[in-house]
């Protein structure tokens, strides 16, 4: 699977949209992504064709944990913006959507996710940055 997906260009840190139901082939195909050094990310077979067109057109973002003396500890964004985006609204978006201890304590705008070659996340770096700037909301 990961030879055939590089023969047809795939490289690693691209991202491969699958859409298929949770059966035996799904795993074969989302292993060889990651073994090619892709991500997958899952597409509902009942996602309209709105909703498919708004993962994938994602601008990137990332929560990560921030330690917090009163909870253990509270959500914090990252966010790469595709447009102008207001931090507090974001919030507030995300505060009617989830329950109270998921609410994001801050949102950080950024220029890009850190992520390895193979396109994962570096969670720590954020987490770092996180506790470098606990008072910083970009």
């Amino acid at each position: 699977m990961a030879a055939g997906l590089a023969a047809r260009g795939f490289q690693p840190g691209d991202v491969l949209a699958l859409q298929a139901p949770n059966m035996a082939p799904w795993a074969d195909v989302a292993l060889g992504t990651m073994a090619a050094g892709g991500v997958v990310t899952g597409v509902s077979p009942l996602a309209t064709e709105r909703e498919i067109t708004a993962q994938l057109s994602d601008s990137g973002a990332a929560v990560v944990p921030r330690a917090d003396a009163g909870t253990g500890q509270t959500p914090v964004a990252f966010v790469v913006a595709a447009g102008p985006l207001d931090p507090s609204r974001l919030m507030a978006w995300v505060a009617e959507r989830v329950s109270p201890h998921k609410r994001l304590t801050a949102v950080y705008l950024v220029d890009a996710i850190p992520r390895t070659p193979s396109g994962k996340i570096l969670r720590r770096h954020l987490t770092e940055t996180g506790r470098l700037n606990p008072d910083k909301e970009d």
